[in-house]
This record gives C-alpha cells, structure tokens and sequence, in this order.
C-alpha cells in the first residue's frame, strides 16, 4: 500500500484482548499484533504530554456548547446538503470532549487513537469493502436525493426504488461489513462481503474493529455498558470481542442531512477514517449546535448519529484523493433474530 495513504499518527496502544463475547467459527488472531497496554492512570488514559519533570498530564480539551438550533429548523434540513454556515467550531487538532448545553457529553474526538500498524493491515479490506455505487443505490436520505422508480436491464419497470444520478455523488461507494437484520427479502444474515472474506475479515480487519470499541468502551463507558448488554444477547449476531454488529464503509461520499435509524439508541455512533490525496470538504457537521468534525487518518469520533448531521461537500480531482470513513454500530432489529 502506498505510504501517501497512511500519514503520520500519533501511536497509541489500546489492548485488543478479548474481553467480551466469543464466537468459536471467528478466525484464529494474529496475536503477535495483540499487545497489552498499561495505564499510567485512570485519567485521560490516550491523550497525555510530558512534562520536563517527567510527570505526566492530561491534554484533553473540553468543549462546552452554548448554541443551539431549534429543533424545527435542524428537521427542514433534512436530506439537504449541508453548508460551511452552519460550521462554526471545528474539531480536528487534538483529543476534545464536547459537552451539550444541559452538560451531557455530546461527542468524544480522539486523535490519532489507532495505532499504525492495525489501520494499514485493515485499510486494504475495507476500502474493497466499499464497492456499491451510491447512485442506483437504495440510500436516498443520505444521498440526499430521495429515491426514484428504476427500470430492470430489458426496459420493463422494477419494483426497486433507487438513487438517481446526481453530478456530486459520481464515485460515491459503500459498502456492509458484520450482520444484517431481516427485511422483506432476506433472514438476518452476515453481509456477503464479509462472508466471501471470512478468513481475510478475521484475521485483518477484526483487530481494527476492537481497537474501535476497547476506545468506545474508554470514552463513553455507559453508552458502551448499555451497547453491549443488548450485544451480548445475541453473540451470533455481534462482532467478536465487541459491541458492534455491523459497520458502513462510505468512500467519498459526503452524505446530506440525515439521522442513523435502526441502530441502537442507547449505544453511540463511532466513526473512524482514512484520508489521503488532495481535497477540501468532508467535514462532519452536526448543525443543531453549529459544529463540526474533522477527522483524518487514525482518528476516532464518538457521538450521537441520531441527531442530524451530514458531510461538507468534497472538493477535489476525482482519482487524486480519498475519504474513506466506517461507521460502527449495533443494529437494534438484531434482537428479533433467533440463533
């Protein structure tokens, strides 16, 4: 893989030990990339400077929000694609902590929390992974287009409803990894990319994957506590070792205003990226509080996908950049399925 994919990170050392649930069919680890990790204390366990005493501190930022968008207003933005107004505090430097108005912890950004070596073994994966095109897709909120009737190959019309073309979302992709929950069509299931590449998911990805959540699990303990109780119910259904069930790999594709729906509420969104090339936009904006987060290579959010929220328009050569970003969650309708 090209070094321009990967630029430098701060190095951190989350343990992957398993902790959690166990699923037997899941592919041996290489553990030789496992390594344990111990705190130097309980507080700020990642972002930390050293001082020319030798003593270390925290560097954590806190954010405090005082804006705040009626919630009228934030709905009519719905499916449409969002502009830099509604940016006016970017997250992107180092680790923050936001804190909403009636001081609930709204988000959680860690900077280059997941070591090198476990992002370049996953990168190659997941960027396969996104290989549906967003245009003639199904997600039409997202797109921000809505959906239209759509033809079959010989003219006759289809059933499907699909994502017409739009010039701004020509080389958008996506794609599923872990498990689905049952719809009109199909049983709950493991997506078929992630089938087709057990062994290669186990033993590449799967590591960057527990990494995600051993930081989830850190950072927002009682959102991942009450993720997990309900994950751990279904651990045919969970990805191993933590208390997701499914990740969505979006390759630059800056969606509109949306809300995550089916994923749990009790839980968190965590989003991870890759970044490479030249670009400008992408920046993830959640315009109720007029914020915004930059993340790159390396860099983990936590937050709340179920308020509104949507991308920057990308801005940039198509083929000299990349954005690739994974959104993992518990799908809520998992609970349904019986082993």
């Amino acid at each position: 893989m090209p070094a321009k994919y990967f630029p430098k990170q701060v190095t951190r050392n989350p343990s992957f030990h398993n902790t959690h649930s166990s699923q037997k069919n899941i592919p041996t680890l290489n553990r030789k990339l496992i390594k344990k990790f111990v705190y130097r204390d309980l507080c700020c366990p990642w972002s930390r400077t050293q001082a020319p005493s030798g003593q270390w501190s925290c560097t954590v930022k806190h954010i405090h929000l005082k804006f705040e968008r009626p919630n009228a207003e934030v709905n009519k933005l719905e499916r449409q694609v969002i502009d830099k107004i509604y940016v006016k505090t970017v997250v992107e430097e180092e680790d923050t902590t936001v804190y909403a108005p009636n001081g609930e912890v709204h988000a959680v950004f860690l900077k280059g929390a997941i070591p090198l070596g476990t992002y370049e073994m996953a990168y190659p994966f997941l960027l396969k992974a996104a290989s549906s095109s967003v245009i003639g897709g199904f997600r039409g909120t997202a797109a921000g287009t809505g959906t239209q009737p759509s033809y079959k190959k010989d003219g006759t019309l289809s059933n499907m409803r699909r994502v017409p073309k739009e010039e701004r979302l020509v080389g958008a992709k996506d794609g599923v990894l872990g498990y689905l929950d049952q719809n009109n069509f199909s049983p709950c299931r493991l997506t078929a990319y992630t089938r087709n590449h057990w062994q290669q998911f186990g033993s590449t990805v799967l590591p960057y994957i527990q990494a995600v959540d051993n930081l989830f699990r850190t950072h927002m303990p009682e959102r991942h506590a009450a993720q997990l109780s309900v994950a751990s119910m279904t651990p045919g259904y969970t990805i191993e070792g933590t208390s997701f069930s499914t990740a969505t790999v979006n390759l630059n594709f800056a969606t509109a205003c949306h809300r995550d729906y089916g994923d749990l509420a009790e839980g968190a969104g965590v989003i991870t990226c890759f970044s490479s090339g030249e670009f400008t936009g992408g920046t993830l904006v959640f315009p109720k509080w007029n914020l915004g987060f930059n993340l790159g290579t390396g860099d983990v959010l936590l937050c709340n996908v179920h308020e509104v929220h949507g991308n920057l328009p990308l801005v940039g050569e198509v083929g000299e950049y990349q954005r690739l970003s994974c959104v993992f969650y518990y799908r809520e309708k998992l609970q349904d399925c019986l082993e």
